[in-house]
């Protein structure tokens, strides 16, 4: 791990230790989050009740009303439940040509994806996933070491704006 991220992984932990606001936790993490994996749009979705993610902060969506507090069950959504079960990263190289990709209401763009774990010790707790304009960018973020799934909180995803879109599912609970 090369000095800056170690820096950039201290800075998200001081992040998630100096406020009690969730919220407030939350964007600081975004922010350190921006650091490491350059994107465009990124969010953290909470794991609850251990089988519903819940987007708890979402940043540069043209339309964060659509993504924010959005719902999604885990066994009903193939790439979110590969995430939760292996607690691995997942990485959606081509969103168009993956058959397990459902567009959601606010995220019609993404065409590249990775969505990361966060775990605390053993259990998941969140994952962090962030989008970009670039498919490129995310090719680059694919082949970069990626931040430990153990710390505070790291995923993300990529996208570029689509020919076409598929229906979304909006906010299915």
């Amino acid at each position: 791990m090369d000095a800056r991220t170690a820096e950039t992984l201290r800075a998200a932990n001081m992040a998630l230790t100096q406020s009690l606001s969730l919220e407030v936790v939350l964007e600081r993490l975004l922010d350190c989050l921006s650091r490491l994996v350059p994107y465009d749009s990124a969010k953290v979705m909470l794991l609850e009740e251990g089988w519903r993610l819940v987007v708890r902060a979402a940043r540069g969506y043209a339309d964060p009303e659509k993504v924010e507090g959005s719902v999604w069950s885990v066994a009903s959504h193939g790439i979110f439940r590969r995430l939760v079960g292996e607690r691995r990263s997942v990485l959606v190289a081509d969103t168009e040509a993956d058959r397990k990709w459902i567009v959601h209401a606010g995220t019609e763009d993404v065409r590249c994806w990775m969505g990361v774990p966060l775990l605390a010790g053993r259990e998941l707790s969140a994952a962090w996933p962030s989008s970009s304009a670039l498919t490129a960018r995310c090719a680059r973020a694919s082949s970069a070491p990626a931040p430990s799934s153990r710390a505070p909180a790291t995923p993300s995803w990529a996208s570029t704006p689509r020919a076409s879109s598929r229906a979304g599912t909006g906010r299915p609970s």
